[in-house]
């Protein structure tokens, strides 16, 4: 098991205390007693072999050594590599805006926060503009970017991770997407993978090598490169991950995360210019219209408008959602008279914000007429 994998796991709907730290070289699981729990318990729901309960008294002061002994509720530590996979813990030490959780086999979704323990089989789920750094025993790290959602060493299965929307940076670990599997091929290979509406899978290796398999066919992937998966094709050959057209529109994210875990920045390129044909522009009030257009049968939780003065919206003035349900007011946006671009962006039940629409010129208020000399 590889050194991130080992780290992900899980829990059956208990509470473990936090990861303890490293003593001699040994990393411990703090493990929470509870009521009517013996040493012979404990051993057979977290060791990997339960005859060595008394290898638990070299760590802890415990009232008794009879194994059978009900022990006082207390926090027990426990060597990390003693304990059965689907027990160990990972944890959450940062949230940043709406980041949710679910505990595996159940359907119901609740607030993360940080320092709280995720085990196999739980998922994280960001919304928009959330971010998750999910840390494993290993001090290994991942960073789930905004409006994904991904599973922790999913049961029964050889992956860490299982991305089934948004992306991901991460590093030594196999990550399984709906139409891919990327695992690292040499030491500290580090990566970003991400999955599009559509299933496509995108890869962006930053250092070291990765290997992806799609369709019975696996091709490695070095630093610098990647690769779009179409869902059901076989891996393409790698490109330049500056060409990726998943790489320079998630730029900011990209950046963000690296930072978040201590690596070198990648070289991410700008966003190529947005070509958009020149139009008259339209009185700001239409643009409650234009919102009804594009909301029309599609359920939505919220939507977002954002104005600029550049059309390829280099110099954003207003950005701002609003629930999916609240009608537009264009007397609330405070904007000096002028002529800005506009745009709109879906964000749907699962909190997926969607492709923005063509740019729009909208005229606010009455523009000053220029001075004449």
């Amino acid at each position: 098991m590889r050194p991130l994998l080992g780290c992900l796991l899980l829990a059956a709907s208990f509470l473990s205390a936090a990861i303890g730290p490293q003593e001699g070289g040994e990393t411990f699981q703090m493990v929470e007693v509870r009521p009517g729990d013996t040493l012979w318990s404990l051993s057979n729901r977290y060791l990997k072999d339960p005859a060595k309960w008394d290898q638990i008294l070299k760590f802890n002061k415990l009232p008794s050594k009879d194994p059978t002994v009900a022990l006082p509720g207390m926090i027990l530590r426990i060597p990390a590599n003693m304990i059965k996979d689907i027990m160990r813990a990972a944890t959450l030490i940062k949230t940043r805006n709406e980041v949710l959780f679910r505990r595996r086999q159940t359907v119901k979704w609740e607030p993360a926060s940080e320092k709280m323990q995720v085990f196999q089989g739980d998922v994280v789920r960001t919304l928009a503009n959330a971010t998750a750094v999910v840390e494993f025993l290993n001090k290994e790290t991942m960073v789930v970017n905004a409006n994904s959602m991904a599973v922790i060493k999913p049961a029964d299965k050889s992956y860490d991770i299982e991305l089934t929307k948004g992306s991901i940076m991460a590093s030594n670990a196999v990550i399984h997407t709906p139409g891919a599997t990327i695992s690292p091929s040499s030491k500290g290979a580090r990566y970003m993978a991400s999955v599009r509406d559509d299933q496509t899978t995108v890869l962006a290796v930053f250092e070291g090598r990765a290997s992806v398999k799609a369709a019975g066919k696996t091709v490695e992937v070095s630093a610098g490169k990647g690769m779009e998966i179409a869902l059901g094709d076989a891996p393409s050959v790698p490109i330049a991950i500056g060409d990726l057209a998943d790489f320079s529109a998630r730029a900011g994210q990209i950046s963000e995360a690296a930072a978040l875990l201590g690596w070198k920045p990648p070289d991410v390129k700008a966003p190529p210019a947005v070509t958009v044909k020149l139009t008259k522009s339209v009185p700001m009030e239409s643009l409650t219209e234009d919102i009804q257009k594009v909301k029309i049968g599609v359920p939505i939780s919220a939507y977002r408008v954002q104005f600029s003065i550049e059309q390829d919206f280099s110099e954003i003035v207003f950005d701002k959602y609003f629930e999916g349900d609240f009608p537009f007011n264009p007397a609330t946006v405070e904007l000096r008279p002028g002529v800005y671009w506009g745009r709109i962006s879906l964000v749907d039940l699962l909190g997926s914000q969607g492709k923005f629409s063509t740019p729009k010129q909208y005229t606010v208020g009455r523009p000053a007429a220029p001075r004449r000399r």
